[in-house]
């Protein structure tokens, strides 16, 4: 029997601020009935583990999660198959140097709380902090640079991918920071390794799902994405259920 394993993006793809309930009904229904027939369905997204509340208040079930742009993979219960933290100074040293230029996301083990540079109030709860030192007893999986433009995230982009201890992803106005070596592509082909996936689809909205898309055997965007995203993708889709039509 062929296994198969869609992967999905969340922002933006599979969850929506201004939508009641942030997933379409539709959506859910079809990850569902994917899900019934024997195929393996998980999210590949940016966000840590304290940002799956949305999915979970909209009944969404998944099979492994790639979280952290890869950093961190989790099965069905949430307990880890493979982790890769940041180095403590090379994220402090970060942190330091873009805290006056960019709101800061610090991505921790914590399934409660985000840490910032500033405070803000949001879904989930944010914690500020001045150095994070002030958190070492937490595992830093990755940083996120959140700046005013889509070009100031790809002038960041650039730069942070000079540094050969890290890797950046933009994501639309946002830079998802990590230990270079992790990717979505990479937490990819790793979930499909452990659990001997024979094909794999996937969907993603903006260009931090290249990696993701450029992995899988079949890759799916939306009709409004960015033209650098459509061009890795096989099909363009106006919603993530119609993957699951075409797939």
């Amino acid at each position: 029997m062929i296994r198969r394993a869609c992967f999905s993006d969340i922002d933006g793809t599979l969850s929506f601020h201004d939508l009641p309930g942030h997933v379409r009904l539709e959506d859910r229904q079809a990850i569902a009935a994917f899900r019934q027939t024997g195929g393996l369905f998980g999210v590949c997204s940016g966000r840590p583990l304290c940002g799956l509340k949305d999915l979970d208040e909209a009944g969404v079930i998944c099979d492994f999660y790639i979280l952290v742009s890869g950093a961190v993979i989790l099965d069905r219960d949430r307990q880890v198959i493979s982790e890769t933290p940041m180095d403590l100074q090379e994220a402090q040293a970060l942190f330091e140097q873009y805290r006056d230029q960019a709101y800061i996301i610090v991505q921790t083990d914590r399934s409660d709380a985000l840490y910032t540079n500033v405070a803000v109030e949001q879904k989930p709860p944010t914690i500020p902090i001045q150095s994070l030192h002030e958190i070492e007893a937490h595992r830093i999986y990755g940083i996120s640079l959140v700046v005013k433009t889509e070009e100031e995230a790809a002038s960041l982009t650039k730069a942070i991918n000079q540094n050969p201890s890290v890797e950046g992803f933009q994501n639309a106005n946002s830079v998802d920071i990590v230990k270079r070596g992790c990717s979505k592509g990479k937490a990819v082909t790793l979930v499909k390794e452990y659990f001997q996936i024979d094909k794999t689809a996937g969907i993603g909205d903006s260009y931090n799902d290249l990696p993701m898309l450029e992995a899988v055997d079949a890759a799916f965007t939306f009709v409004d994405s960015p033209d650098s995203v459509k061009q890795k993708a096989r099909h363009l889709v106006e919603k993530a259920a119609d993957l699951f039509q075409i797939w």
